[in-house]
């Protein structure tokens, strides 16, 4: 998964730039373009509709643990209209994703209707034991966190448990 960061409206060219690598090296059944920005999603799908798209989201601004971990140079402050729920609904029925990277702090009723209408999830970014096991248990299609063996740990006891 390549996250493409572009913060505005305009187009950049990245997305033309990250077409013609994955076409170079045929890899569109092997590489996924992330986004924020539906608009870069949308222009990836336009130049190429087998190029597979994950849409990032999350409810809130940055908060301290995440700000924290983001370079000052890779902050995008999110436009209120993409923190809620029905405007991003409308932007997934436009940009039609193939995935769903959702923070894990998404209010969990948005989460938990995402899951059950069966779109493809990933969590990201649980640390603690509490939150990787809480993101774990909703069954996404993955979880993305700083703490793999944790994590790891944490989901083969849920394979053998009762």
């Amino acid at each position: 998964m390549v996250e493409l960061k572009v913060t505005g409206l305009k187009n950049t060219g990245i997305e033309e730039k990250a077409v013609a690598i994955i076409r170079k090296y045929n890899a569109q059944d092997s590489v996924y373009l992330s986004s924020f920005n539906p608009l870069v999603l949308y222009r990836l799908k336009k130049l190429d509709p087998a190029i597979r798209t994950v849409y990032i989201f999350i409810d809130t601004d940055w908060n301290p643990q995440l700000l924290a971990e983001i370079k000052p140079e890779d902050l995008v402050h999110l436009p209120w209209v993409l923190r809620q729920e029905p405007f991003r609904r409308a932007i997934r029925k436009l940009v039609r994703p193939d995935l769903l990277s959702v923070n894990y702090q998404v209010h969990e009723g948005t989460i938990d209707t995402l899951l059950r209408k069966g779109h493809p999830i990933f969590l990201w970014t649980p640390v603690s034991e509490r939150d990787l096991g809480w993101a774990l248990a909703k069954k996404p299609h993955g979880v993305i966190s700083d703490e793999p063996q944790l994590a790891k740990r944490l989901r083969d006891g849920m394979k053998t448990a009762p």
